[in-house]
């Protein structure tokens, strides 16, 4: 069961495909997926830091919930901003379903990157809901850990 202390708090998450791979993705692509899903969704493209190119930045609505992120189509990575990780998990999981079949998803968090910790974590494939929340809130207490 995860650990209730890290499933309350706001954390921003790092997503990506593995060094080397890539899910396919343009920003548009991108933007279609996350549309077809949630019909509320706003999106913009917009110029990211010097040298990363442009980059998609969203905000999804879900049931009173706000998802904020933003995607590199370049980097096929993305990012999403102070959320729980409730609802973290409810993003990655719909996030599984449309990146291509045998596709990974690494992951970090600022909290790691402030600490220096640079390796990658993975999601578990196929996982579920619960499965994602744990492999989170895992994450974080190791982090935690490393303070």
């Amino acid at each position: 069961m995860a650990d209730p202390q890290f499933t309350d708090v706001n954390v921003t998450f790092h997503f990506a495909a593995p060094d080397g791979e890539t899910w396919g993705f343009t920003a548009e692509s991108f933007a279609a997926r996350l549309v077809a899903q949630w019909p509320g969704t706003r999106h913009e493209e917009c110029d990211s830091l010097p040298g990363w190119g442009r980059q998609l930045r969203f905000g999804v609505p879900d049931d009173g919930l706000m998802f904020d992120g933003s995607f590199d189509p370049q980097r096929q990575s993305l990012y999403l901003r102070y959320l729980p990780v409730v609802t973290t998990a409810v993003f990655v999981q719909w996030l599984q379903q449309v990146i291509p079949p045998g596709g990974r998803i690494r992951f970090s968090s600022d909290d790691a990157l402030e600490l220096g910790i640079e390796r990658d974590f993975w999601i578990p494939e196929a996982g579920t809901q619960e499965q994602i929340v744990q492999t989170l809130t895992d994450h974080l207490a190791e982090v935690e850990a490393e303070e």
